[in-house]
């Protein structure tokens, strides 16, 4: 899995000539009974990726917040390692992803 994520990251999907970084320290892939949404075994110009629908940080901060990812959600660098030590990200642990503040009614 360490290989399979340093792959990912050594991806240059704007073709810079530099690997992207994109997925930053980690990559929680998510799964839904419900919808599609992964995982899948992917390569972009030969170079296997895990691709799935997922939680995982960014290259850029500037990323945080806003819709420009297929579907994933960005995290900076010190919140996703506190998910990853404090032991949420396990398989089977169910992830609810909500647009709206729960506490407003």
């Amino acid at each position: 899995m360490e290989r399979l994520f340093n792959n990912m990251n050594a991806i240059d999907f704007n073709k810079d000539g530099k690997p992207d970084d994109a997925y930053g320290a980690a990559y929680i892939g998510l799964d839904s009974d419900e919808s599609i949404t992964g995982p899948k075994m992917k390569y972009y110009n030969g170079m296997p990726y895990w691709f799935s629908i997922a939680i995982h940080g960014t290259n850029d901060e500037a990323n945080i917040g806003k819709a420009n990812s297929g579907g994933c959600i960005h995290l900076r660098k010190d919140d996703l390692e506190r998910i990853l030590n404090a032991g949420f990200a396990k398989i089977g642990t169910k992830v609810t992803i909500s647009d709206s503040d729960p506490d407003i009614h």
